[in-house]
């Protein structure tokens, strides 16, 4: 009788203890603020800017004071840090506006923009990632600086191939930058809106972005093929019970 007390009252304090923590909302990242988010995306963008500057520093101290083994220490460092890929976590792109329209002709992004495409379709399968990476620094560079050139949407169409390729295969940030830029440029000649459908179709596995892409593709295209995938694809994933 007594055991069947204490393990009645167990039970009853399992119960209880599971159920306030299940009543508890869990500590996910849907408690967390976009404020926060970029208050510690900003910190980390600020410790990258600092890190950079302070070798340099450093390199010129040596240059300063003559020590050439140092100075090429700090040079090997600085490559090093050229090199690598840098994240985004929240994508430039997120921090623009899709409504600008960018139009105009301005040479300086033009340079810019040859010389990114330059390292981003450099042949040599060897240095081919670290090439790319500079293209990105590049592309975005021209975004930034130039967001109103007529480049800026080709840019944004380059980083969405880059995304979705072999070296970084990042479909969501490839499907970002494929939409900013036909939101860009409504006319645009590249199949970005194809693109992104793709992207959400097969990796990302957002059917009704997909699905919207493609119904954009299928409207506004001015390509006939690309009108003829999108609606093929459209048909597909109905069929599937994807989508409606």
């Amino acid at each position: 009788m007594r055991k069947r007390v204490i393990s009645s009252v167990l039970g009853v304090f399992v119960f209880l203890f599971f159920g306030v923590l299940a009543a508890q909302e869990p500590l996910g990242i849907e408690r967390l603020s976009a404020g926060r988010e970029v208050e510690l995306v900003d910190k980390v963008t600020r410790a990258r800017k600092a890190y950079k500057e302070s070798l340099e520093d450093l390199k010129n101290y040596y240059i300063e004071v003559g020590d050439a083994y140092k100075e090429a220490l700090t040079k090997q460092e600085l490559e090093g840090l050229r090199l690598v890929h840098k994240p985004e976590y929240i994508l430039l792109v997120d921090r623009l506006s899709l409504a600008i329209v960018r139009a105009e002709h301005i040479p300086a992004a033009d340079e810019l923009y040859a010389d990114a495409q330059s390292y981003k379709d450099y042949p040599d399968l060897f240095t081919k990632k670290n090439r790319l990476v500079i293209a990105i620094g590049k592309f975005k560079e021209l975004i930034e600086k130039y967001p109103t050139s007529d480049k800026a949407d080709d840019a944004a169409f380059r980083l969405g191939e880059i995304y979705e390729g072999f070296y970084f295969r990042d479909y969501h940030a490839a499907a970002k930058y494929y939409e900013a830029c036909f939101r860009w440029n409504p006319n645009t000649e590249y199949a970005a809106r194809l693109e992104a459908a793709k992207c959400h179709y097969k990796h990302t596995k957002n059917f009704a972005k997909a699905a919207e892409l493609y119904e954009e593709t299928a409207q506004n295209s001015p390509i006939s093929e690309n009108r003829l995938e999108a609606r093929k694809k459209l048909e597909e994933m109905r069929s599937r019970g994807l989508v409606r």
